[in-house]
C-alpha cells in the first residue's frame, strides 16, 4: 500500500496545475478544488516521507509550493480575489495551503518558513475565521456551506495548534459553530430546517467539526452529536475516516442534546430556533431577521414550522443556482419565503448590509429583542429597511407558548396606499385548505390551523409552486390598508 500511495502521490505532483486552466485565463490563481488537492497532498507527504528519495522528496515539495501555496498567496491575499471573508472557499482554499506550507516548514534552507507565503495566508485564513465563525455558536452562512467550510478548517487549526503553537479553537468562534446546525437539525439529519442554499441535511462533511470540538474543548453535546452521527436514527449513514479516529475523545462521556437549553436565539446571525423538545415530534420553528450573508436569500422575516415529524411552513426551496432558470426570479426572492410582499411584487426585499464588512454599511434587519424558557419564547424584529423604501415599520412578533401554539403579529405601515400579502409554503399544494377565517395545511401526521384576526376584510388565493408541486397560500389585505 506504500508503493501503491507513493506512486499516486508522484502521479499528482507531476500535474501541469491543480488549476483548471480557465481559471487561470481569467486570472483566478486559486479555485477553492485546488485547497482540497493540496490537502490531501501535504497530509501524504507528511505519512509518506520516510519511503521517498530525496528527488521525490524535491518533486512533492515543488509541486506544494508552485501549484498551491503561491497560487493561494497570489489569489487569497495580494488579489484578494474572494473580498467578502465570510466566503466557504477561503476556508477550503486557506486550509490546504496552510497544510502545503506547514509541512514544508523547514524543508527549505534558503527560506524555512516559507515567508511572505505563510504569514499572508494565515492573515487571510484568521479574517475568515472572524467573519465566518460567529460568537454565538452559529456560522454565518447555511449549514451545508458550515460543514464544507469547517471539516477543511478545523484540520489547518490542528496543524497549526501542533506546529505553531496557534490555537483558534478556543480563542475564535469555530469552537462552538457546531451549535446553530444541531438546534435546526432533525432526529434523521434529513428535512432539516435550514434556510438559503443549504440542502437542509447531514452529510460527510458534518462530522469532523463535532468530533474536533469534542476533543479539544471536551464538550460532550458535540460527542454526543457525533455518536448520533453513527447511530440508528440519522439516515444517510457517515462512514469513520482517518481524521475521526485520530481526534476521537473516547475517554469523553456524551452528554445528551436534550441537555441544552430547547430554544436559542443567534443573536450575531439573526436567527431564532424555538423548540418545544428535540424529539422528532416537537414544534420546531426557525426565524430570521439579520444581516445577509453569503448563500442567503432576500427572506427577511422568513419562517419554517415543523411538528409532529412533519414540515408544515415549507419554503421555495433548494435550487442549483448554476443551471436552474426559476433561481434568480423566484427562489431567491421573497416570493419563496414566508414572508410578506408589498402590492404583490414578489420581489418585494432588497439586500440588507453584510455583518462585519463596512462598519458604516449597517442597514439591516435584526431580531430587537429575544426571550427563551421551558414554558414560552417570544421575540419581536424590525425588518422595513430591505422593502425598497415602501415601509415605513415593518415589526413582526413571535410568541410561543409552549408546547404547540403560535401566534405571529406583525405591524406594518406602509409609506403610501397599498395592500401587504402575507405568504405561507406548503409541502403541496393540495394540502392547503382555505375558509372564511381559518386556513389549514394537513399533512399525513399533522396539521397547522391558521386562525387569521387582523385584516378584518382580506382575500386568499393558493397558487402552485412555478417549478414543483408545492403550494403557496396568499393572504392579501385591502389597498388601502
Amino acid at each position: 500500500m506504500g508503493e501503491l500511495g507513493k506512486d499516486f502521490l508522484l502521479h499528482v505532483c507531476r500535474f501541469k496545475s491543480w488549476n483548471h486552466p480557465w481559471m487561470e485565463a481569467h486570472g483566478i490563481h486559486m479555485y477553492y478544488p485546488v485547497g482540497y488537492t493540496a490537502g490531501h497532498v501535504a497530509v501524504a507527504f507528511d505519512l509518506l516521507y520516510p519511503t521517498l528519495t530525496d528527488e521525490e522528496k524535491d518533486t512533492v515539495r515543488k509541486a506544494l509550493l508552485d501549484k498551491a501555496i503561491i497560487p493561494a498567496y497570489r489569489g487569497e491575499v495580494l488579489d484578494n480575489h474572494i473580498p467578502s471573508n465570510i466566503s466557504n472557499h477561503l476556508g477550503v482554499s486557506c486550509t490546504g495551503a496552510l497544510l502545503a506550507a506547514v509541512v514544508l516548514l523547514g524543508e527549505d534552507p534558503g527560506n524555512p518558513f516559507l515567508e511572505p507565503y505563510l504569514s499572508g495566508i494565515l492573515a487571510k485564513f484568521e479574517a475568515h475565521l472572524d467573519a465566518g465563525y460567529l460568537r454565538d455558536g452559529s456560522y454565518a452562512e447555511p449549514f451545508g456551506y458550515y460543514h464544507m467550510d469547517a471539516e477543511m478548517t478545523i484540520k489547518a487549526l490542528a496543524a497549526l495548534s501542533r506546529n505553531l503553537g496557534i490555537n483558534w479553537t478556543t480563542s475564535k468562534g469555530i469552537g462552538d459553530a457546531w451549535q446553530y446546525a444541531v438546534y435546526t437539525s432533525t432526529p434523521t439529519g434529513r428535512d432539516c430546517l435550514d434556510m438559503g442554499d443549504g440542502s437542509g441535511a447531514w452529510g460527510r462533511h458534518a462530522v469532523k467539526p463535532l468530533v474536533w470540538a469534542a476533543g479539544q474543548l471536551r464538550d460532550g453535546v458535540a460527542w454526543d452529536r457525533f455518536l448520533w452521527t453513527r447511530g440508528k436514527e440519522i439516515q444517510y449513514k457517515i462512514v469513520a475516516d482517518f481524521y475521526d479516529f485520530i481526534w476521537a475523545p473516547l475517554d469523553l462521556a456524551p452528554v445528551p442534546v436534550s441537555t441544552l437549553a430547547a430554544s436559542k436565539w443567534f443573536k450575531a446571525r439573526g436567527f431564532a430556533c424555538f423548540r418545544s423538545g428535540w424529539e422528532n415530534q416537537d414544534l420546531h420553528l426557525l426565524y430570521k431577521a439579520g444581516p445577509h450573508s453569503n448563500h442567503h436569500h432576500l427572506d427577511q422575516g422568513n419562517l419554517l414550522l415543523r411538528y409532529g415529524g412533519e414540515t408544515l411552513l415549507d419554503e421555495g426551496g433548494l435550487a442549483d443556482y448554476y443551471i436552474n432558470g426559476y433561481y434568480h426570479s423566484f427562489y431567491e426572492q421573497a416570493v419563496a419565503h414566508n414572508t410578506v410582499l408589498v402590492d404583490w411584487y414578489p420581489e418585494s426585499q432588497g439586500l440588507g448590509d453584510l455583518r462585519n464588512q463596512v462598519k458604516a454599511l449597517d442597514r439591516y434587519p435584526s431580531i430587537i429583542e429575544c426571550t427563551t424558557g421551558n414554558i414560552i419564547d417570544t421575540l419581536e424584529s424590525e425588518l422595513s429597511s430591505v422593502y425598497k423604501g415602501r415601509l415605513k415599520q415593518f415589526n413582526r412578533s413571535i410568541l410561543f407558548p409552549k408546547p404547540d401554539y403560535i401566534v405571529l403579529y406583525d405591524k406594518i405601515l406602509p409609506e403610501k396606499a397599498s395592500s401587504v400579502q402575507w405568504l405561507f409554503h406548503a409541502r403541496s399544494l393540495d394540502s392547503i385548505q382555505t375558509g372564511t377565517r381559518t386556513c389549514f395545511i394537513n399533512r399525513p401526521s399533522a396539521s397547522l390551523r391558521m386562525e387569521i384576526l387582523h385584516p378584518h376584510t382580506f382575500e386568499t388565493r393558493v397558487k402552485k409552486h412555478p417549478d414543483s408541486d408545492k403550494g403557496i397560500l396568499m393572504i392579501s389585505s385591502e389597498k388601502n390598508w
